[in-house]
């Protein structure tokens, strides 16, 4: 059941709704009137944050083992700008926790 974007040809009114049948019968919800045209509109993208978390966290771990903090800490930066999630959070404050504890970033 696809959401919509209609537009009233009436009273001018933009408006959405869920149509669950090919020819069903849509009225403007301003004016009640029926004389409506479906618009055009962006799709609607979700990004599963628990895939972009797992990605993140192989991406640091790599930079660790390998020594590379400073890697670390650039990346995870920029990463923690797109994703804000608690889990990608946590790992900004690990590495920064990490660049403190050393005294310097390599």
């Amino acid at each position: 059941m696809p959401i919509y974007e209609f537009w009233c040809k009436v009273c001018d009114e933009v408006f959405e709704r869920l149509v669950f049948q090919d020819g069903e019968l849509i009225r403007c919800p301003n004016c009640k009137g029926s004389e409506i045209e479906k618009i055009i509109s962006a799709p609607s993208i979700k990004i599963n944050e628990d895939v972009a978390s797992k990605r993140i966290r192989k991406r640091l771990n790599y930079y660790l083992k390998a020594g590379k903090l400073k890697d670390a800490k650039s990346f995870i930066e920029k990463a923690s700008s797109y994703v804000k999630t608690d889990a990608v959070k946590r790992m900004a404050d690990k590495v920064h926790s990490l660049s403190n504890r050393k005294g310097s970033v390599r």
